[in-house]
């Protein structure tokens, strides 16, 4: 399932996953993994109480025994991430984090989005070409995000290089030791640099996504200083791992017409 055709065309793979059996066993998925093709089946599962989110461990447990100690702190970090969380601490976080992510945020956001892209396509009016994924859509997720964040320009470059080895290593089937290390140490970069600058926030906030949370933090919800290191973390990798590759699927996904796909690209 993973060699070099599956990744340029999944689609015929997927039909048939989807025809033949609603549960296979994927053997060279980390240590194995149970794989659930049907729409149906997966939205009923993650509404299902007797499966559990608390899976962070599943990240690394493909690395050999003997280098496991090596990422306590990386799992610790995950284990913390709302995206593997159960109720009742999901619910409570999840209902935290919403409050950043309102109409009116959102709306606040617009110009600084519309800035961002502006940037982006500015830096290649000189070339009359571009690699639409190097200069566009990778930079894209991680730059709006850090804006969220307040950011300062000069450090957004070094999130793009900690987000995506991250990335890289939470979308390999099987990732090498070296991969794992790469993200470690990005996540444990990006972790502090979140704590170094949570002081500062605390002094001197702003109207970004990390002043809004301190702010409600002292309002009077319960949210540790751990939890909210983590949900940082999470915010920046996970714009990046789950927008990159609809950029481009949006140009190139045979279903959009081509008015569709010139509007995408003219914006």
């Amino acid at each position: 399932m993973f060699d070099s055709n599956f990744i340029a065309n999944p689609y015929e793979t997927y039909r048939c996953l989807r025809e033949t059996a609603p549960l296979h066993w994927v053997d060279n998925f980390q240590r194995g993994a149970w794989l659930m093709p049907r729409y149906a089946d997966v939205s009923a599962g993650l509404t299902d109480a007797r499966l559990s989110s608390r899976r962070s461990q599943k990240l690394t447990a493909a690395l050999p025994d003997e280098v496991q100690g090596e990422f306590d702190e990386f799992n610790r970090i995950f284990s913390k991430w709302l995206l593997f969380l159960d109720a009742p601490q999901h619910t409570r976080l999840r209902r935290f984090l919403n409050q950043g992510f309102t109409p009116q945020v959102v709306g606040w956001l617009r110009p600084r989005i519309e800035r961002v892209v502006c940037a982006l396509l500015d830096n290649v009016m000189g070339k009359g070409e571009m690699d639409f994924m190097a200069d566009f859509a990778h930079p894209l997720p991680v730059r709006v995000i850090a804006e969220m964040f307040g950011i300062r320009l000069d450090d957004q470059k070094d999130f793009q290089i900690w987000s995506a080895a991250v990335a890289d290593f939470m979308g390999s089937a099987q990732p090498s030791i070296e991969t794992a290390r790469r993200a470690q140490n990005s996540l444990l970069a990006l972790t502090d640099y979140f704590r170094r600058i949570l002081p500062e926030r605390r002094r001197n906030m702003s109207d970004d996504l990390i002043s809004l949370l301190i702010r409600l933090e002292e309002e009077g919800d319960a949210l540790t200083e751990e939890e909210l290191l983590a949900q940082c973390s999470l915010d920046i990798i996970g714009n990046k791992i789950f927008t990159d590759g609809s950029s481009l699927e949006r140009i190139y996904c045979p279903r959009i017409n081509a008015k569709k796909r010139e509007n995408c690209l003219n914006y």
